[in-house]
């Protein structure tokens, strides 16, 4: 097969048609985090999609787990005399919740901002996402995963927020969910990062991903209680 030398667009299935990829099971637990005892750091969960798909996936997964939840006001952000001020609240609360072992979820507020023209919602969103780049990098501690949420959302985090220039497909978390092991070049080397489109998946897909994931920490605590009672 040859490829043009020139840029072109394609879905994600293009690597697999040319690489000769056979199909494989989604990605366990095991193959998606690791069971490092040193990384004692919460998970990220970040959202900047604002579709309905997404909106009742974050209420199914908040609805299910006891996570962290911090919403970003966008009303806050887009006003430059609050915005400093909302950044500064949401990052504070992310490094002390990921450094205590706490998993953290990030969403912009739910309620659609919108101007009259197209230049100007255009404005809005570059705000809006640019927001949330800048709460990834101001992160002081590396998080056991990150899963961003929203096709801007997890282009923006991982070029502008976690710097990745190279990364490795680990496989899928779910159909259409690609999870990459971030590069040595990134501000967080080694890391899970789970690329989620905004209108992907179904009603209990982020909480499906973060319950197989937390099963790696369940089944680190029943061992060291284990052993603890040896």
């Amino acid at each position: 097969m040859i490829l043009a030398s020139n840029s072109f667009r394609t879905a994600a299935s293009i690597v697999k048609s040319i690489a000769g990829i056979q199909d494989r099971p989604y990605l366990s637990a095991n193959e998606i985090v690791s069971n490092d005892e040193s990384q004692n750091n919460g998970g990220f969960i970040i959202v900047g999609s604002h579709t309905n798909k997404t909106t009742e996936q974050i209420k199914e997964l908040m609805s299910k787990y006891p996570i962290e939840q911090i919403e970003m006001s966008v009303v806050k952000v887009l006003n430059k005399e609050t915005r400093i001020e909302e950044l500064t609240r949401v990052c504070q609360l992310v490094d002390q919740n990921i450094s205590s072992n706490r998993d953290t979820l990030v969403y912009t507020s739910r309620d659609l901002i919108s101007a009259e023209d197209k230049e100007e919602n255009l404005k809005i969103s570059q705000t809006v996402s640019s927001s949330l780049v800048k709460v990834i990098r101001s992160l002081k501690v590396k998080p056991k995963f990150i899963i961003a949420k929203g096709g801007i959302t997890s282009s923006d985090v991982a070029t502008d927020g976690l710097d990745i220039k190279y990364a490795k497909i680990l496989g899928q978390a779910i159909a259409g969910v690609p999870v990459w092991l971030t590069g040595s070049e990134a501000k967080f080397k080694d890391t899970p990062y789970i690329v989620f489109p905004g209108n992907v998946g179904d009603k209990d897909s982020i909480a499906q991903i973060f319950e197989n994931i937390k099963r790696i920490k369940r089944e680190r605590y029943k061992w060291l209680n284990k052993n603890d009672s040896c």
